[in-house]
């Protein structure tokens, strides 16, 4: 199944990542989740997204440049990250960390962890 990203009827972002990650793919996540933040945006909503790496795959640089890119490109409130083995954590750790925003962006280790920070 490819990545997904949707608007959910609880108004966050929801990114979920499945297989390998190449640019392409990385690309389409980028895109659509920075039109579905300028929606957000014009109606003065906040951008709070969740990404779901539980079945994410190998994940390559240029894949991982892009998804920083979502960070650093988009004025979001929060954006919470989950799922994945503990190599992505650490991956994912280090990409927080080099876009200078740990005050909005976290990782966690389970879904419900990341529910509830977006929601507070």
């Amino acid at each position: 199944m490819p990545n997904q990203v949707f608007l959910g009827e609880d108004g966050f972002i929801h990114n979920i990542v499945q297989g390998d990650q190449d640019a392409t793919a990385a690309q389409y996540i980028h895109d659509q989740t920075v039109k579905l933040a300028s929606q957000l945006s014009v109606s003065n909503r906040p951008i709070k997204i969740l990404s779901d790496l539980t079945d994410i795959g190998k994940v390559d640089s240029n894949a991982r440049r892009i998804a920083s890119n979502i960070i650093q490109e988009t004025e979001v409130n929060k954006v919470a990250i989950f799922g994945g083995n503990r190599l992505m954590r650490h991956m994912v750790n280090l990409v927080i960390k080099a876009t200078g925003k740990t005050d909005r962006v976290r990782y966690f280790d389970a879904f419900d962890q990341a529910i509830s920070w977006l929601k507070s």
